[in-house]
């Protein structure tokens, strides 16, 4: 006899900018990836061993091995799918007189089983991830061009692409079924017709909630090893309670017979010091702050290990601020239009520490471009009764150990810091320009 179910592999990989010309975000839509998931609760197919393996830097690397045990003493044809979220977009056809669905990106994790590499081999779409209700691609385009004909000022669609693959269990075997992948950091800025408002945080998380789909509710043996930078390693807050934290960075999570709650999904939340604000509203400059994988916040987030970067295009902005956080961990630019009026103590700096370009490793710094002259100035100090302008050049050593400029006289940053990169080292394989830490002296 031979009995077929359905295991769902969780992980929402695919993130993109969501960004409106009123109102709206920018962010990674996707915030979370997740274990698998078996979805016939029934079946008896059992998750012994789980090892999860968090490599935490500019992007976080997952490993995941799972060890699936059939508990039955007749074979069960099993078929494992991975989704992910993916932004389908619909074009207007004059010929149709209508919106057809267009081709959409696709990414493909690497995938073991018993340690030999295999390949997803199918596609099944639904309407999000928790959706078992899988549908062929004529159904989902359909879904597609319905959303984008109501919606004509964001044609576009966000689907769940399921990727398949069928595997077999014989009587009483034991498979490792391995994943690994690279996911970016979840963040959430608001955007309206005032400008921006920004959050210090950027969080990663891992639902664990599935082990209780599996036969007995549980997963019996269950680790995860999580390898943060050491320099800020004290800073990423870790949930669940329970994580081990050694002088290396090295942050370890042991359970045994676990059936994780919704609390107990792991997350990793980083917070940086420091905004950056863009007075310039070009899209150009946005893309500059959001560069990629390479944001803003990587700039002032404690470590050497990541870096902001972008490309050159950000030379021809002139309008980036540093701004300090509220209390809340939040800056509204709206707050401080009158720079004035705002409440709260002044927050004087005598000058920046600053790590400059990728300070990874001497390979990345080396490919990547570096400051090399940079301005600061203010139109309007807060600290002084009556207007007064402001300017003072640096010239960067082209290094990657921290380097100190100092200012002439302390300065009230509440309003924002402005600063203009006027000219930057070459980087020997790109043209990206980086800088890895900036950091306030008070």
């Amino acid at each position: 006899m031979v009995v077929r179910i359905v295991l769902i592999i969780v992980c929402l990989l695919v993130s993109h900018n969501s960004v409106s010309n009123f109102g709206g975000y920018i962010s990674n839509d996707i915030s979370e990836s997740g274990n698998i998931v078996l979805k016939k609760t029934t079946a008896p197919i059992s998750l012994d061993k789980e090892r999860l393996f968090f490599d935490v830097g500019q992007r976080v690397k997952v490993k995941g091995h799972f060890w699936l045990t059939n508990n039955d003493d007749v074979p069960h044809n099993v078929t494992i799918a991975f989704p992910q979220d993916t932004r389908w977009k619909a074009d207007w056809d004059s010929d149709a007189d209508r919106y057809v669905a267009q081709d959409y990106k696709v990414f493909r994790p690497n995938l073991e089983i018993n340690d030999v590499a295999e390949t997803f081999n199918g596609f099944k779409y639904s309407k999000g991830a928790y959706d078992l209700n899988l549908v062929n691609r004529k159904t989902a385009a359909k879904w597609v061009e319905e959303h984008v004909a109501l919606n004509e000022a964001n044609p576009v669609y966000t689907a769940t692409v399921w990727l398949t693959k069928s595997i077999s269990f014989g009587a009483n075997e034991t498979k490792k079924v391995s994943i690994y992948y690279d996911f970016p950091w979840f963040y959430k800025d608001e955007t309206w017709s005032f400008g921006l408002r920004y959050s210090n945080q950027r969080v990663f998380e891992y639902i664990t909630t599935t082990a209780n789909t599996w036969f007995g509710g549980k997963v019996k043996d269950f680790e995860a090893v999580a390898t943060l930078p050491k320099d800020v390693a004290s800073r990423i807050e870790l949930n669940p309670a329970g994580w081990k934290l050694d002088e290396t960075g090295r942050a370890v999570l042991n359970k045994q017979n676990w059936s994780p709650s919704s609390e107990d999904n792991i997350a990793f939340s980083w917070r940086s010091d420091l905004a950056m604000h863009s007075k310039n509203g070009d899209n150009d400059c946005l893309d500059s702050k959001y560069y990629r994988d390479y944001h803003w916040r990587f700039g002032f987030d404690g470590s050497r290990r990541t870096a902001w970067c972008s490309n050159r295009k950000m030379l021809e902005c002139k309008t980036f601020s540093i701004v300090p956080f509220n209390d809340d961990g939040e800056y509204d630019p709206q707050e401080i239009s009158h720079a004035k009026s705002i409440d709260g103590e002044p927050v004087m700096v005598k000058g920046l520490k600053i790590i400059n370009g990728y300070g990874k490793n001497d390979n990345v710094f080396a490919n990547n471009a570096r400051v090399r002259n940079i301005e600061f100035y203010m139109d309007d100090r807060i600290d002084r009764e009556q207007d007064v302008k402001w300017k003072q050049a640096f010239r960067l050593k082209d290094t990657d150990q921290p380097q100190v400029v100092m200012f002439e006289e302390p300065i009230d940053i509440r309003k924002g810091l402005d600063f203009n990169i006027i000219d930057v080292y070459k980087g020997k394989r790109f043209e990206d320009i980086c800088i890895s830490e900036i950091q306030l002296i008070q």
